[in-house]
């Protein structure tokens, strides 16, 4: 791997802590000022209307148009409409809630636009054989920001205003946009001067995972994972350790430090194990290895009658899903970068961000009805029965070369 890799992976995580501190402050302003959950569910939600309609033509953007410039563009942009939002805030007449929705949906529109174009960039700045420790570094530095961003936004909230906190977030888009402007990109595959419309090359997109087993495969494997996964995480595990065990407000701190530590952790491991091994075989040893570990929690949820067992069991094997969970992403994201030609690999991208964002919120919704009405262990039982069908989905995914596969670059 070059300086310019590490440059990016810096930059990366300057930008993620941003972006993450900023959701974070974002959210506990809307809940201070209204007081009102379904207000701030509402701001969670209007995100998808953006990122649905915006996706196709980000994908085909990131693959037509030089990548550097493209990315500088997208962080001035950043830039432009933090500096405009704090303007607005401070404008005593605006209605804040309605400033903030509205810019809750240009960062949103942007994020999606630099979301595509930037998912080329690993393959871009580093050799194929090194994809998969990159992919590893990557996620270290998202599970740092993840574990960060929310001290940060407290900082903020508790020893700053809103508006303040906003510039100085701006300074560190600002900040990353000075580190990527350093960055050195040898290799830029992209369709600029080809004269297609961006209908047609969204429907070429289409037509290429269509006629093509393995696209069509690892197109439907990730929205998958976050179907089953994310709701797991984010709504199983909370409502189980809150509302059914009834853990206090320390007890579940410590579990989400520990998991925290178990990403950072995973991406140590990623880096390692994906160095010696293939990566769909890393990724079905991963899924086995989650599947087993929930399976050891549905059965101590049911035969074991001692909460606290029950709870230090949780923050034990939670510890490890999440590690697992941390190398199945990273074999996941390195399968796709390896073997989808960089000049398509934005519009799939697209493509698969555009599944994920429909399939997650009915995701979240099934969960959320599942925990409230039924035995928590059925939602368990469902994730146990979504990760069997995933498993069994990867085992057909074969490292084999683009050119058996017929994946060919469009550009």
């Amino acid at each position: 791997m070059n300086s310019s890799f590490y440059k990016y992976m810096f930059m990366n995580t300057m930008l993620l802590v941003a972006s993450n501190t900023l959701q974070f402050v974002l959210a506990l302003y809307v809940l201070k000022e209204t007081g009102s959950a379904t207000m701030f569910s509402a701001m969670l939600s209007v995100i998808i209307v953006p990122r649905m309609v915006v996706t196709p033509f980000a994908g085909i953007w990131g693959d037509k148009y030089n990548k550097k410039k493209l990315l500088s563009i997208y962080l001035l942009a950043y830039i432009s409409i933090y500096a405009v939002f704090a303007l607005f805030l401070n404008i005593i007449f605006v209605n804040k809630l309605v400033v903030v929705f509205v810019f809750v949906i240009a960062v949103e529109i942007i994020e999606t636009l630099y979301t595509s174009a930037n998912s080329s960039m690993v393959p871009i700045l580093v050799n194929k054989e090194d994809i998969g420790v990159a992919t590893s570094y990557l996620m270290i530095g998202e599970s740092i920001s993840s574990i960060f961003s929310p001290v940060f936004g407290a900082v903020i909230m508790e020893w700053l205003d809103i508006t303040k906190g906003v510039i100085l977030l701006s300074l560190v888009v600002l900040g990353s946009l000075f580190m990527f402007c350093t960055v050195k990109i040898e290799k830029n595959i992209n369709m600029e001067g080809k004269e297609t419309s961006n209908v047609l090359m969204f429907k070429e997109t289409l037509y290429l995972i269509m006629e093509n087993d393995f696209l069509k495969k690892i197109v439907i494997l990730a929205p998958l994972i976050n179907f089953f996964f994310a709701p797991l995480l984010g709504i199983t595990y909370i409502y189980f350790l809150n509302e059914v065990l009834y853990i206090s407000s320390f007890e579940y701190g410590l579990f989400e430090s520990v998991a925290g530590i178990a990403l950072i952790a995973g991406g140590v491991v990623s880096a390692i194990v994906l160095r010696k091994n293939k990566f769909d075989s890393v990724l079905r040893k991963s899924l086995l290895l989650i599947w087993g570990t929930i399976l050891i929690q549905c059965l101590t949820i049911l035969l074991n009658s001692n909460e606290k067992g029950i709870y230090w069991l949780m923050v034990v094997t939670g510890f490890f899903v999440n590690i697992f969970m941390s190398v199945m992403n990273a074999a996941t994201s390195t399968l796709f970068k390896q073997k989808i030609p960089i000049g398509n690999m934005s519009r799939i991208t697209a493509v698969i961000n555009l599944l994920a964002t429909v399939l997650l919120p009915i995701g979240q919704i099934m969960y959320g009805v599942l925990a409230d009405k039924f035995n928590i262990l059925i939602s368990f039982m469902v994730s146990l029965s979504g990760i069997s069908g995933i498993y069994f989905l990867c085992r057909s995914l074969k490292e084999e070369g683009n050119e058996k596969d017929g994946i060919k670059n469009e550009s």
